[in-house]
């Protein structure tokens, strides 16, 4: 099954019309970073499921793109191929029999080749747009060389606390202890200094201060427009691709969520969530500490 969102530019255009309907009073009149951030996530993404529903339909190899580099244009050309194939199969005499399996060997030549220019295509773009982004291009590398697919996947049963258990949510609980208590157990084996914050300042004080001014909508937009474009979504189901043609009727809204949260010290507890991935390293594969995030 493959679940996608449809967005197209007249849903785009439907989406941000909405959004200036909604009554951000709440939210401007708050000082609850949480309460602020809950109201603009809410909104938001009740808006979002309206305009771009999740659809959920069976996967077609004909339909549906395989590789990034298979185009709309490809793709009805391999269901050209496919019906040239049936009929070439289906055809009871010889001499037509023939015909077809020649116009379908010279038209899957064709298309072979065509695919392949795409690849190379793809791939020569991906390259040069990442040239001085080496982890993105070792990143391409490793998947046109396959190395991605042979990663060990997690096993059934893990050691948790010197038990075997093969119960998902003790699994899922014992990486994150782990992940999470591992800067704190280095912390302890780091003998303690003997100095004090004070010992590096100048001996006689400093009378330098500074202040921060609070953010405005126009530098926060172009924050945002900084962001790479991703279809990626966090946990929020929100790409960053989706954001950056939808955050016009809401800057002033997310401008001030950021003034409250620099203004109280505090970071809404929603976007402290992340998704964490076990990778592993080697050794027992039933052992947390043979994994990384």
């Amino acid at each position: 099954m493959v679940s996608y969102r449809k967005i197209s530019p007249t849903s785009v255009a439907q989406f941000n019309e909405c959004l200036q309907l909604v009554d951000w009073g709440p939210a401007l009149s708050s000082n609850d970073v949480d309460f602020v951030n809950d109201y603009i996530l809410e909104q938001y993404t009740n808006i979002m499921n309206i305009c771009f529903p999740v659809i959920t339909e069976k996967f077609d190899r004909r339909r549906h793109k395989l590789n990034p580099w298979i185009t709309s244009g490809i793709i009805r050309s391999i269901v050209v191929r496919h019906d040239m194939y049936t009929n070439y199969c289906k055809e009871k005499n010889p001499a037509k029999c023939e015909r077809l399996k020649q116009e379908y060997n010279m038209y899957r030549n064709s298309l072979n080749r065509l695919i392949r220019q795409a690849k190379s295509t793809y791939y020569k773009n991906v390259f040069e747009s990442n040239r001085n982004n080496a982890k993105e291009t070792w990143k391409h590398l490793n998947q046109i060389l396959g190395r991605n697919k042979n990663q060990k996947d997690l096993p059934k049963i893990f050691n948790v606390n010197g038990t075997k258990t093969s119960n998902t949510f003790e699994i899922a609980n014992g990486f994150n202890n782990f992940f999470a208590g591992i800067g704190s157990k280095l912390a302890q084996e780091i003998p303690k200094s003997t100095k004090s914050a004070r010992d590096f300042l100048p001996e006689h004080g400093s009378n330098n201060n500074f202040f921060m001014h609070p953010t405005t909508p126009n530098e926060v937009e172009l924050a945002i427009l900084r962001l790479k474009n991703k279809s990626s979504c966090g946990h929020d189901g929100i790409s960053s691709n989706l954001f950056k043609q939808t955050y016009q009727p809401i800057l002033h809204v997310f401008a001030h969520m950021i003034n409250v949260s620099f203004a109280n010290g505090i970071v809404p507890r929603k976007m402290k969530i992340a998704k964490v991935i076990p990778i592993y390293k080697n050794n027992e594969l039933d052992i947390f500490n043979n994994y990384r995030p």
